[in-house]
């Protein structure tokens, strides 16, 4: 994977200020996975801080396994308005609006430690926890059939699945404001500690 395309967490430049850190997430042209990190936030700032504009934003629903969304071209159809703290969500930008570079999405990065209740099947979820954590470590003891993370460079899942063979299934380090796939086996939500 290369570092210059997962999220990053810069710290502050000036010694005297307190610690306050900003995680800066890369966004390509085409599908970007994201994690806000800050308090809840309406979709259209986060729009507007996106340079070019996304067409579309869309984050996931675990109980009916389903998607809502918000185009900022067409703003009466949306089915949010906001995104929480601590929420995974899809971006997408018309590759031709970078024309093969990136972008990136600067936001405070407040979030660390969560718990994250995660349910039966999909689940879009963050890490907040260490960085350098593989997936395979993190879910250990929960039910998860696969893990899935973005790449973005690439346009492509990496996924971990105990069930494939090593040289297909991916055991990826985890870094701070990874968002991840995950689909959990079984009838029970899980509380997901992460440290």
């Amino acid at each position: 994977m290369r570092s210059a395309l997962v999220p990053r967490t810069l710290a502050a430049q000036d010694p005297e200020e307190p610690a306050s850190n900003t995680l800066v997430s890369p966004i390509a042209g085409g599908w970007s996975l994201l994690v806000n990190l800050g308090p809840e936030t309406l979709v259209t700032a986060i729009a507007d801080a996106i340079e070019p504009r996304p067409g579309a934003l869309f984050v996931f629903d675990p109980i009916p396994q389903s998607f809502h969304s918000y185009r900022p071209a067409s703003p009466s159809l949306a089915t949010i308005t906001s995104i929480d703290g601590g929420r995974a969500f899809w971006l997408f930008v018309d590759p031709i609006d970078l024309d093969g570079d990136f972008s990136v999405w600067e936001q405070p990065a407040e979030l660390r430690a969560l718990t994250v209740t995660l349910r039966p099947g999909f689940n879009l979820a963050p890490w907040t926890g260490a960085d350098g954590v593989a997936i395979s470590e993190a879910v250990d003891g929960f039910p998860v059939r696969r893990a899935y993370f973005w790449d973005v460079g690439d346009q492509r899942f990496r996924t971990r699945d105990p069930a494939l063979p090593g040289l297909i299934s991916d055991d990826f380090r985890l870094e701070y404001g990874f968002a991840l796939w995950l689909d959990l086996d079984g009838a029970d939500n899980v509380e997901w500690q992460q440290n």
